[in-house]
């Protein structure tokens, strides 16, 4: 019996170190991932769009693949079509810097998103200067400027590629049409429109809090799972010694 606590115990340690082994190495390719889009982000800044070129290949599994558990997902159908928008974008002649300069950045923010493991993402930063350019809008008494317009309108079409992978359908469908509605009657942009899109975009932080929650609520219920099966393995240990002692203890008076 001793024996079998023993092999328990030892089954448990091993899961233990294999699940910690396992976070580390996720948590390192992650860590190298992230350093490589941010390097990507700089070459295209600095217009070294050779480098760029050589490191959007190199690393292209790693790009549209960083969650490979994963089939079919929401994040990776994402990285693909962004890394191919940057793929051609940096193949074009000539290069429309802007658009170039928007497609790597959205695809910096998403890769940085889902391999963020715990740390704030970047995006949380666009998103506040976001909020503070409606702020600005809605606050202002004169006419409603078209160059601020603009603007918001950019750092949306920034944004939008994180959201779909940050919200729900739902979330995510009640702020595009906000921001769609700014993009269509962009020449006639009314204050109320402006208002609610700031309204909607204060919203993420609140939506973004309860994401958080839904994943640590998703790792205690793994943790919870775990500590059930280990308590239902020892319970029937428990038991199968029980009904051998008891078994015994019948032949025992059996044979006396």
């Amino acid at each position: 019996m001793r024996r079998k606590w023993r092999v328990m115990l030892i089954l448990l340690f091993m899961l233990g170190i294999g699940t910690q082994i396992f976070t580390s190495t996720v948590r390192a390719e992650h860590k190298d991932i992230r350093s490589t889009i941010f390097q990507y982000l700089r070459l295209i800044e600095d217009k070294r769009y050779d480098a760029a070129v050589k490191i959007l290949t190199k690393h292209k599994d790693k790009i549209v693949n960083v969650e490979n558990n994963k089939e079919n997902n929401e994040e990776n159908q994402t990285l693909s079509l962004l890394y191919e928008q940057n793929r051609q974008q940096l193949n074009a002649s000539p290069v429309n810097e802007q658009q170039l300069y928007q497609s790597a950045v959205s695809l910096t923010l998403v890769l940085d998103a889902v391999t963020s493991d715990g740390v704030s993402p970047v995006w949380k930063n666009w998103q506040s200067e976001l909020t503070n350019k409606l702020s600005a809008i809605v606050n202002d008494t004169d006419q409603i400027s078209q160059t601020k317009v603009d603007e918001v309108i950019t750092y949306w079409e920034i944004i939008s590629p994180v959201l779909v992978v940050t919200l729900n359908d739902v979330e995510y469908e009640q702020i595009a049409s906000v921001y769609q509605q700014l993009q269509t009657n962009s020449n006639k942009v009314s204050q109320t429109a402006v208002k609610e899109a700031f309204r909607q975009t204060k919203l993420l932080d609140v939506t973004s809090s309860v994401t958080t929650e839904k994943e640590s609520s998703t790792f205690v219920m793994v943790l919870f799972i775990v500590g059930g099966f280990i308590t239902l393995t020892l319970s029937y240990v428990g038991w199968k010694k029980y009904k051998g002692n008891k078994n015994k203890k019948r032949k025992t008076e059996k044979n006396s």
